[in-house]
């Protein structure tokens, strides 16, 4: 994101956010995580968002969000914020929906460690999301690497039903 200033300088703003393009959709997901920057001669800054209304992640930096063409909805994970006792760090994980708006909290078997200022891909070869290193406020750096398998979709609940396995 580039904020222009009165003298037409630019200053790139782009660490404040994080996104993903969602190209089969043409349509950017920005999980904004600050929306006013206010300094001297700045005549403005663009911003598209859509308010959402349900629970969603809290306010934070340095977190990271993939979008996920299997499951049609955006992997979110971490990020910390500052309070009055310092800073605390998330290893909290949330899937958008954006056909419906609306972010889900899941819970995967096992978590990754809580950080910020981490990178995200979706290797679409292998359908699977890679989070890879970040900042620790006990560790420091990391350079760690986590696969999130997504859940695959399953059939809905159902009885007096029959299965069939096939070995050829």
């Amino acid at each position: 994101m580039i904020s222009i200033n009165q003298n037409g300088s630019r200053t790139d703003v782009g660490n404040l956010f994080r996104g993903d393009f969602m190209k089969r959709r043409i349509k950017i997901l920005i999980f904004v995580l600050i929306v006013v920057i206010i300094s001297s001669g700045t005549i403005g800054t663009l911003f598209f968002f859509t308010v959402i209304q349900n629970a969603s992640p809290s306010a934070r930096y340095g977190s990271a969000m993939v979008y996920d063409p299997v499951l049609r909805k955006a992997i979110f994970f971490g990020g910390g914020c500052q309070d009055a006792d310092g800073y605390e760090l998330f290893n909290d994980m949330w899937l958008y929906d954006p056909t419906s708006n609306v972010w889900t909290e899941i819970n995967p078997t096992v978590k990754q460690s809580a950080r910020s200022s981490h990178s995200m891909v979706y290797d679409s070869i292998n359908h699977k999301t890679i989070l890879f290193g970040g900042w620790d406020d006990t560790i420091g750096l990391m350079n760690d690497t986590w696969i999130y398998d997504s859940p695959a979709s399953s059939p809905d609940t159902r009885y007096w039903h029959g299965m069939v396995y096939d070995s050829n």
